[in-house]
């Protein structure tokens, strides 16, 4: 379960975001808002990314209290994936997977199920939209994840990914990993059942079961 409490973002002096009390209960969960609502914001926020006021706890640990063991288990997929250009797929894949101790059965089946095998050993500064946002989506899924939250993650990738994707995505559910998903597509139109929606408007979240 992800817990936010009295939370809030600004930047500038700005709200964009502020958020009393909100339980997420384990499931696949829908994030939808116009641009600008604060999608990015709200994951970024969840991940650990970037700071703001008030706590998130997952299963009753604090991000605030314990940051380094709840971001062990909080994994992030980016709308827009920006890697350091200098290194390649393989080494960032190898890094992040070491930090998050994935095992290696595990990372292959990842890495092979988006065919990020065939384009890993270039540098990342030569990828493609296509080739980042499966980089990313192979992040997303390693190590043992309780939560992932993924920005738009149906975006210029192949149908082929789309479909790996939703495998992947029901196969951690079945595991008891939560997911927050972001997508402007009607939901009708997306292969996933949904336990609820999350709507980001006028700088709060409302939740839809």
């Amino acid at each position: 379960m992800i817990l936010l409490s009295n939370y809030s973002k600004a930047y500038v002096r700005t709200t964009v975001l502020s958020i009393k009390n909100l339980k997420i209960e384990p499931g696949l969960h829908l994030v939808q808002g116009a641009n600008g609502s604060g999608k990015t914001t709200f994951f970024k926020s969840i991940s650990g990314i970037i700071s703001f006021k008030g706590d998130c706890s997952l299963n009753g640990q604090s991000i605030k209290k314990d940051a380094v063991e709840y971001r062990r288990y909080v994994n992030y997929c980016e709308a827009e994936p920006n890697f350091p250009h200098f290194l390649n797929g393989r080494e960032l894949i190898s890094f992040v997977s070491k930090a998050k101790n994935t095992p290696d059965t595990t990372l292959h089946k990842i890495v092979m199920s988006f065919g990020v095998e065939k384009f890993w050993k270039k540098p990342i500064a030569t990828y493609s939209s296509g080739m980042l946002k499966k980089t990313s989506l192979v992040l997303a899924f390693a190590g043992n994840p309780r939560a992932i939250l993924l920005d738009e993650p149906f975006t210029t990738i192949d149908r082929d990914s789309k479909e790996q994707l939703c495998l992947f995505i029901r196969e951690y559910r079945a595991l008891g990993c939560t997911f927050l998903i972001s997508a402007h597509q009607e939901p009708k139109t997306i292969p996933l059942e949904f336990d609820s929606t999350l709507i980001l408007e006028n700088n709060t979240v409302n939740k839809l079961l």
